[in-house]
């Protein structure tokens, strides 16, 4: 079970739209091309531990940690987010993200306190009381 918040829902949009746009005037300039060893789903690790893992940077052909791969993502969508005026907020959410953890993460360390399903249910209750 995950749940996104609002922000979360909102980051993911616009990360989305803007990797979309970027990957769209990049295509109209120049087709891509991607070594099959690098594009080819991750196995393994499920989305929900992608923050806590470390994520293949395609264009250094290497293993790092999440956070710095979103951090340069982030760095690449700029200017389509700029253009929209779009940078600030989701700079923001990635970062508030960043620093809390997404809901998986947080529905693990609810659950790990105690063994607790219910402590997951009554934070997930609480957030979406906050209206977060």
């Amino acid at each position: 079970m995950s749940a996104f918040t609002i922000d979360e829902a909102v980051l993911i949009a616009g990360i989305s739209w803007a990797l979309a746009r970027i990957c769209y005037d990049q295509a109209i300039k120049k087709p891509a091309s991607c070594d099959r060893n690098y594009c080819a789903p991750p196995s393994g690790a499920p989305h929900a531990t992608a923050f806590e893992a470390e994520l293949i940077d395609v264009a250094d052909k290497r293993a790092i940690p999440a956070h710095e791969l979103i951090e340069k993502l982030l760095a690449t969508l700029r200017p389509a987010l700029e253009a929209y005026a779009s940078w600030d907020e989701i700079k923001s959410l990635t970062r508030d993200t960043l620093a809390r953890g997404n809901g998986a993460t947080r529905q693990r360390a609810d659950y790990a306190r105690r063994d607790n399903r219910e402590d997951v249910v009554d934070q997930l209750i609480a957030e979406t009381a906050q209206g977060t």
